[in-house]
């Protein structure tokens, strides 16, 4: 085998179906943990719904999914909010850095117009770094919400 491949069967992904699949996984089990749920792809949070999927429908309590679900919508929306506020900053940021650097151009002595443009640039990359994360996250969120739903539309209520 040479060096080469050797290095890319070394370096592939575990699977998607690590043993994981038959844990119950439940939306927001565990501050800690999100770091690594926010770092995880969205097909990995897939395959991590897969224990709870497979579960009985009987056995769900849909009162629970319900208002897991109910959450998630209640905290994309509040997501949501936040990336329009930050897309917003970022447009000005841009605005106010182009501005800034045509009114230097255009006149003689503009240090405090090349100030103004160093700090709308620097919070302009500061900006498209959050819009990011808030995609991500918004993804992720949006991933979760559609699994709970698929739950609760399968739950059948519990025969007393």
């Amino acid at each position: 085998m040479s060096h080469v491949a050797h290095r890319r069967r070394s370096s592939r992904r575990e699977p998607l179906f690590d043993g994981t699949h038959g844990r119950v996984r439940k939306l927001g089990d565990g501050a800690l943990d999100f770091t690594k749920w926010f770092l995880r792809s969205k097909y990995r949070l897939m395959a991590s719904f897969l224990g709870e999927l497979e579960q009985a429908p009987e056995a769900r309590d849909e009162a629970a999914l319900r208002v897991r679900y109910c959450k998630a919508l209640t905290h994309a929306e509040r997501v949501l909010t936040a990336r329009g506020v930050v897309t917003f900053l970022l447009a000005l940021g841009a605005a106010t850095a182009t501005v800034s650097a045509v009114s230097d151009v255009l006149t003689v002595g503009g240090g405090v117009l090349r100030a103004v443009a160093a700090w709308s640039a620097s919070l302009t990359l500061l900006f498209i770094l959050l819009r990011l994360a808030f995609d991500r996250y918004l993804s992720l969120v949006d991933v979760s919400a559609t699994f709970l739903a698929m739950q609760i539309a399968s739950a059948r209520p519990a025969r007393p």
